[in-house]
């Protein structure tokens, strides 16, 4: 073995061997942080999914004798602007309206309807 021969492997094994390792324990790194990241955006996807439809249910799923309270708790899921137009649609016009129909007295019999005879069919119109 010459001298330059021994340079030549010297040099092979010590730099070009710990250079290659390195760049291969780097590209290994990279290519498993990229696969963790795809896994916590589908993650993530999969729970904001559940949630917005968690907070649909709730925001539309309510009944006229618990309307308040549920309306009240599906807002805290809301925010920004639309949680403000979201309460006052929800307290002037939702929870007032079973509060007015439970107010109001029970009509005795239904309400009379005029009803006149159609004039190209035999049946009625009813106003």
């Amino acid at each position: 073995m010459t001298e330059l021969e021994a340079k030549r492997q010297h040099v092979v094994v010590y730099v070009l061997v710990p250079l290659l390792v390195m760049c291969l324990a780097g590209g290994a790194g990279y290519l498993k942080y990229r696969g963790g990241s795809i896994v916590e955006a589908q993650s993530a996807a999969t729970s904001s999914i559940q949630a917005a439809t968690d907070g649909t249910i709730a925001l539309l799923s309510y009944s006229p004798d618990t309307a308040q309270a549920t309306l009240t708790a599906a807002r805290d899921r809301l925010t920004g602007s639309f949680r403000d137009s979201y309460t006052s649609l929800t307290n002037d016009v939702v929870i007032r309206a079973p509060r007015r129909r439970r107010s109001r007295r029970p009509r005795p019999y239904p309400p009379r309807h005029r009803c006149r005879p159609a004039r190209t069919t035999p049946s009625y119109w009813c106003t």
